[in-house]
C-alpha cells in the first residue's frame, strides 16, 4: 500500500454509505506517509456515523531487516500526518471506539510529542468516545511530556471506559 492507494480508498467514502465500523491495518506499508494521511484524514471526514475507527500503521524494521528489503526512511509517519489525522476526528460526533498503532512510527523525524500534544487537544471534540487505545511502542521521540498531556486531556472524555497506551523504552 502506498499514499496513492490510501488516496483511492478515502474516495469510498464519497459513496454515501452509513459507515459505522472501520479498521485498517497497514502493518509493514513502508510507503505510507504523512501525505497518505492526509488523503485518508479526507475520506474519514466524510462519514460523520463512524462510531469506530482502528488504524494501524505499525512498520516493523526489525521484518524489513530479516527479509533483506529496502525501503525509503523518508516515507514515513510524523507530527504532520497526526495533525492531519485530528481534523477528520473533529468531525466524528458519534466516535465511540478510537485505536490508532503507531508502532515503530519513529523514524525522523517520526512522531514527537507536538503530534501526541495535538491528539489529546482532540480529546475535547470526542466527547462520545468510550475506548481509546494508543500503541506508541518504539515512539522514540516521545517522552513524558506527551504522555502528560495525553493524561491530562483524559478528562474532557466524560464517557471514557477503557483506557491502553502501550510505550516501551527499547528495541
Amino acid at each position: 500500500m502506498t499514499d496513492r492507494g490510501l488516496f483511492i480508498l478515502s474516495g469510498l467514502s464519497m459513496k454515501k454509505v452509513p459507515l459505522q465500523s472501520l479498521i485498517l491495518d497497514f502493518e509493514s506499508c513502508q510507503n505510507i506517509s504523512d501525505t497518505g494521511l492526509d488523503n485518508l484524514q479526507g475520506g474519514l471526514r466524510r462519514i460523520p456515523s463512524l462510531r469506530k475507527l482502528s488504524l494501524s500503521f505499525s512498520q516493523y524494521e526489525e521484518f524489513v531487516s530479516f527479509w533483506g528489503l529496502t525501503h525509503d526512511r523518508s516515507k514515513k509517519i510524523s507530527d504532520s500526518g497526526i495533525i492531519s489525522l485530528v481534523e477528520a476526528f473533529k468531525r466524528l460526533p458519534l466516535l465511540k471506539s478510537l485505536d490508532l498503532n503507531f508502532d515503530c512510527c519513529n523514524a525522523n523525524p517520526g512522531l514527537t510529542n507536538k503530534g501526541l500534544s495535538t491528539l489529546a487537544d482532540s480529546f475535547k471534540k470526542l466527547e462520545a468516545l468510550e475506548i481509546l487505545k494508543l500503541n506508541l511502542r518504539k515512539c522514540f521521540p516521545i517522552t513524558d511530556i506527551g504522555v502528560v498531556k495525553i493524561g491530562e486531556n483524559l478528562r474532557y472524555l466524560p464517557l471514557l471506559k477503557e483506557f491502553d497506551l502501550a510505550l516501551s523504552k527499547y528495541f
